[in-house]
């Protein structure tokens, strides 16, 4: 079984064997959250079937301590020729000539693999967008996501009274705007995944702040417990 492992692994493309030997690291629990490599990301899809649909853009930022990096940023419209000009264009405002022109999903991945086995992951429903990059990293690479993630709107839950939980088995959790709108936040270029992605990052730090205010120290990874997935 060992033999067989190594010989499947043997057969992995670079990035995909660095992805890999990157995300074996598990983070310290009891670490502080600013010592920490952070990086927020956003992806905008065809929909929200993640056996049907498509990746149409990504969006990253990293986040220091207190601060967004804004130089970091970096944004990928991916190549996708058959997405269709359906009611999602509306939404997220992406266009199938812009598609047609975008850059492999392949390609796309080779470049943020990297970042992401590296990385603390945050996003808001982070749990959808990973899931679809798994699906896609599992399609060129042959590789499957495996770190763990922080959910924006799961850590909302977990600290603004207005979203708490409340035993209700239908309950949701909120949305960005939901959230923005709870924090005084505005919201930046909204289902833009650079947007999103930015705007996800000023809630991340401010729900962080709120933490390090309830808790009087620094917010350690493990305080983030409920919104780990």
């Amino acid at each position: 079984m060992i033999g067989k492992l190594f010989r499947r692994r043997g057969k992995l493309e670079p990035v995909a064997r660095q992805y890999l030997d990157q995300s074996r690291y598990k983070f310290n629990s009891k670490a502080p959250l600013a010592q920490l490599p952070v990086v927020v990301l956003d992806a905008e899809t065809t929909g929200f079937d993640l056996a049907r649909d498509r990746i149409l853009s990504v969006a990253t930022v990293e986040v220091k301590e207190r601060e967004i990096l804004i130089a970091s940023s970096q944004e990928w419209i991916v190549y996708q020729p058959e997405a269709a000009a359906n009611a999602a264009v509306s939404v997220h405002g992406i266009l199938p000539s812009e598609t047609a022109a975008g850059t492999p999903e392949k390609e796309v991945l080779g470049e943020l693999l990297p970042l992401l086995g590296t990385h603390l992951v945050v996003g808001h429903h982070i749990a959808f967008d990973l899931g679809m990059l798994d699906r896609a990293a599992h399609k060129h690479f042959n590789v499957r996501l495996r770190h763990r993630a922080i959910d924006t709107a799961l850590l909302a839950m977990q600290e603004l009274e207005a979203f708490r939980r409340s035993g209700y088995p239908n309950q949701k959790p909120p949305t960005l705007d939901e959230v923005c709108s709870n924090l005084d936040l505005p919201v930046h270029a909204r289902h833009t995944a650079s947007g999103d992605a930015y705007t996800t990052a000023e809630v991340f730090i401010l729900l962080c702040a709120r933490i390090r205010h309830r808790l009087g120290r620094p917010v350690q990874l493990r305080d983030l417990g409920s919104a780990r997935l």
